[in-house]
C-alpha cells in the first residue's frame, strides 16, 4: 500500500466521520422536533407523577444540551438506549432488520447493472436504429416512473392477474424479484444513459481505432476493451444511487411488506421511537459510506492511470 494510497484513505475515514457525526447531529434535532414521545410512553389516563417518572425513565426531563452530549457519548459507543416501543435494544432491533434491508438493495443494484449495462451498449453499438429508440424509452420510463407506483402495478400485473410471483415478503428468491425491480428502475435508467454516453465517447477514442486497425473483431474490442473505460461513470452514479436505493427501501419495503430498516423507520417516526429512529439513520449512513469507500477505491481497478496515480 503506497503513501499516497494511504494518504488517500485516512482523508476519507475522518471525511466519513465528520458526515456520520453530523448525520447523528441532524436526526438528533430533527426526531425530537417532530413531537413528544410521552403521548405515546404514557398511557392516555396516567397522572402527571406517571408522566414526570417515565419523562426521568428515558432521561427526557434533562434539557436538550444534556441529553445531546448523553446521546453522542452513548452512540460513540453504539448505544442508542432501548426501543420506546419494544423495550429491546434500539441498535439490535435495526441489525436484526439489516439483511433484509442489504439484500433488497443489493438485488435491485444487480438488476440495474445487469439490465442496464447491455442495453447502453446495445444502445450505443445501434445509435440511430429503432433498437436505440427502445432503449432510450426504457430509460425515459425508469426514470420518470415512481417506484411505489410501479411495484403497486408490478403486484397487480405479476402477482394478482397472472399469479407468477409472490405479492410481498421474504421467502425465496421469488419474493425478491418484483421489489427489486420496482427499486432499481431509477438506477437502471441512469445506468443504461452512462452506459451508452460512455461507449460512444470511447468508441471514438484513439485506442479503439488502434485496435480495429490490429484486426480485432467488434465483438472483442466492445466487450474487452471499450466497456471497461465506458464503466468508470456508472461505478460514479452507482455510488450515487446507493443512497436513493436505500432510501427508496422506506416505501418500496412497506408496499412488498419487507421486513427491512426501511419499514421499521416507518413505524417508529409514526410512534415517536427515538432511540430506533436514531440507530437506524446511524446505520443506513454507515452503509452508504461504506459503499462509496468501495465504489471510490474500485477506480483502482478499472483505470490503470488512477493506479499510477495514486
Amino acid at each position: 500500500m503506497d503513501a499516497n494510497f494511504t494518504r488517500s484513505l485516512i482523508g476519507r475515514l475522518i471525511q466519513s466521520a465528520l458526515v456520520i457525526f453530523l448525520v447523528i447531529t441532524l436526526v438528533f434535532i430533527a426526531v425530537r422536533a417532530a413531537g413528544d414521545p410521552i403521548t405515546v410512553l404514557a398511557p392516555f389516563d396516567a397522572s402527571p407523577e406517571a408522566v414526570e417518572e417515565i419523562r426521568q425513565h428515558y432521561g427526557l426531563d434533562e434539557p436538550l444540551p444534556v441529553q445531546y452530549l448523553a446521546f453522542i457519548w452513548n452512540a460513540v459507543q453504539l448505544d442508542f438506549g432501548d426501543s420506546f416501543r419494544t423495550g429491546q435494544p434500539a441498535m439490535n432491533e435495526v441489525v436484526d432488520r439489516l439483511p433484509a434491508t442489504l439484500q433488497l438493495g443489493a438485488g435491485a443494484l444487480i438488476f440495474s447493472v445487469l439490465v442496464g449495462v447491455p442495453l447502453g451498449v446495445i444502445s450505443a453499438v445501434k445509435r440511430g436504429t429503432p433498437v436505440d429508440a427502445i432503449c432510450r424509452f426504457v430509460a425515459l420510463i425508469g426514470q420518470a416512473t415512481p417506484n411505489f407506483w410501479l411495484g403497486l402495478m408490478l403486484i397487480l400485473v405479476f402477482a394478482v392477474y397472472f399469479g407468477l410471483l409472490p405479492t410481498g415478503g421474504t421467502g425465496g428468491i421469488r419474493n425478491l424479484i418484483l421489489p427489486s425491480v420496482a427499486l432499481g428502475a431509477v438506477t437502471l435508467a441512469a445506468v443504461l444513459r452512462l452506459t451508452r454516453s460512455g461507449m460512444l465517447e470511447v468508441m471514438e477514442s484513439d485506442f479503439i481505432r488502434t485496435a480495429r486497425s490490429k484486426g480485432l473483431t467488434e465483438r472483442v474490442i466492445i466487450w474487452r476493451h471499450a466497456i471497461r473505460q465506458a464503466l468508470l461513470p456508472v461505478l460514479t452514479i452507482l455510488g450515487i444511487h446507493v443512497g436513493r436505493v436505500i432510501a427508496g427501501t422506506i416505501v418500496i419495503e412497506t408496499v412488498f411488506s419487507w421486513p427491512g430498516i426501511g419499514r421499521l423507520m416507518i413505524t417508529s417516526v409514526g410512534s415517536a421511537d427515538y432511540p430506533v429512529v436514531q440507530a437506524a439513520v446511524f446505520v443506513v449512513a454507515i452503509v452508504i459510506i461504506a459503499a462509496n469507500f468501495i465504489v471510490d477505491f474500485s477506480y483502482r481497478f478499472f483505470d490503470p492511470r488512477i493506479r499510477a496515480a495514486a
